[in-house]
Order: structure tokens, then C-alpha cells, then sequence
């Protein structure tokens, strides 16, 4: 049982993870964002090396907002899909 719950856990650890770390940017808090990504993004490199990088890259609010990968990252968390 712990196992699964374990499993099903990492699976919205990813999207939870980036909607933070896109949180704190958008919210202007970027020295932070910056500190939360390199404490928590190596528990995700495993299996989301590629979206890691791209996330890495995005450090301004107006980013987020021109950005079609974070929109629709956003918009997924917020419809639970």
C-alpha cells in the first residue's frame, strides 16, 4: 500500500513542484524561486530533465506571461488534468 501511495504522490510532485517555482517568479519573489529550484529540482531530474532545464531558464514574470509552456503548464494544473 505504501508503495502505491508513494507512486501516485510523485506523479503531482512534478506539476506541484513547477507551479510553485512559476509561482514565486510570477510573484516577484525571484531570489526565492531561484533557492527553491536548486534545493528541490534533483528529486524531478530522473524523469523531467528536459522540462527542468526549460524551467531553469524562465526568471522574469513577463516569461511566464509569453511563454507557451508555461501557460500551459499553469492551465493543466488548474483544470486537473
Amino acid at each position: 500500500m505504501a508503495d502505491k501511495t508513494q507512486f501516485e504522490l510523485f506523479n503531482v510532485s512534478f506539476p506541484i513542484f513547477a507551479h510553485t517555482y512559476l509561482d514565486l517568479i510570477d510573484f516577484g519573489f525571484t531570489d526565492t524561486a531561484k533557492k527553491f529550484f536548486e534545493v528541490n529540482s534533483e528529486h524531478h531530474r530522473l524523469y523531467h530533465a528536459s522540462e527542468l532545464g526549460y524551467l531553469s531558464s524562465v526568471c522574469a514574470p513577463h516569461q511566464i506571461l509569453l511563454d507557451p509552456y508555461t501557460h500551459r503548464l499553469r492551465w493543466v494544473d488548474r483544470i486537473g488534468c
